[in-house]
């Protein structure tokens, strides 16, 4: 979910202005206080661009926010599947043969691909994606494999963008002492629906264990990779010492909500600004509080 860095400095300047801006940890978020309502912002995956441009906005205004990081994947370039079949997509949309290249790697896979010189391309690649996640373990290895020999066979895909890749241990050491929160977004990203039972423990025990040991403070919340969960991931997860879990299913939070499957809103520049690019408020209610009420 990409946001301009513009828009997101006037989110935080009107979310300033008129909510409460709360941790994770300690407080529910439908709350009412003060008239305003709380509100938390949560980062997945932990991208270069979280710390070199959205906390330094978010110290600006000083308000918290809690990014959750893989430590299997951490100070890695590009190391999630879908930006790297996005990418082997992007660079064959401008070509007969690649177009066809890779739409037979996606068929061969059992997947609706298709190129549409009409189409949406970023509703494209979100419908591409969400069929991909529906594939076993093993068919997406075969998938992405694949995908990525087109890559090295058409040899010249461009160089990674600065910010396509993962924070380092050193970089979330600074955000924590910044007064960021680090949560656990599992291992290694596995869509834990998906993996056997004792590789969902390892996925799970294995990415607390070693936050807690490079932080040196206990690691309580966790947001489920894809925001896929069943009854069987939700209590391993609470089995296994975390106080709280995010799901990416819109809603509110409040009393009632199960503290395992706490909902959240994603937010991506198109939810965010009016019809001349710029940030609209009345986008951001319709997203977020709308969408979360009519649930």
């Amino acid at each position: 979910m990409i946001v301009r860095k513009q828009t997101f400095h006037e989110l935080l300047k009107y979310l300033k202005k008129g909510c409460e801006i709360v941790r994770v940890e300690n407080a529910f978020c439908s709350r009412i206080a003060n008239g305003k309502t709380r509100v938390a912002i949560t980062f997945d995956d932990g991208w270069k661009d979280t710390g070199a441009v959205a906390f330094p906005l978010v110290e600006q205004y000083g308000l918290p926010i809690t990014v959750f990081v893989c430590p299997g994947l951490v100070d890695k370039i590009s190391p999630f599947w879908p930006e790297r079949v996005v990418g082997v997509r992007r660079s064959a949309s401008a070509d007969a043969d690649r177009k066809s290249q890779f739409t037979a790697v996606c068929r061969a896979a059992g997947l609706n691909e298709s190129f549409s010189s009409l189409g949406n391309v970023r509703i494209e690649e979100e419908n591409l994606l969400s069929q991909i996640k529906n594939l076993s373990v093993g068919e997406l290895k075969k998938l992405v494999r694949s995908a990525e020999q087109l890559a090295v066979h058409w040899g010249n895909l461009d160089a990674p963008d600065q910010f396509e890749g993962t924070l380092g241990w050193e970089e979330l050491i600074r955000l924590h002492e910044g007064g960021v929160s680090i949560g656990s977004h599992s291992q290694n990203h596995s869509i834990l629906t998906q993996i056997e039972e004792s590789q969902l423990a390892i996925e799970l025990a294995d990415s607390k264990a070693e936050i807690e040991r490079v932080l040196g403070q206990p690691c309580r919340v966790f947001a489920y990779p894809n925001g896929s969960w069943s009854k069987d991931v939700r209590r391993s997860v609470k089995e296994l010492g975390y106080e709280r879990a995010f799901i990416n299913t819109p809603g509110l939070w409040n009393d009632n909500s199960d503290p395992y499957l706490i909902p959240r809103v994603n937010l991506w520049e198109g939810s965010l600004v009016g019809p001349f690019g710029k940030f609209s408020p009345a986008a951001f209610l319709y997203s977020t509080f709308w969408r979360a009420y009519r649930q």
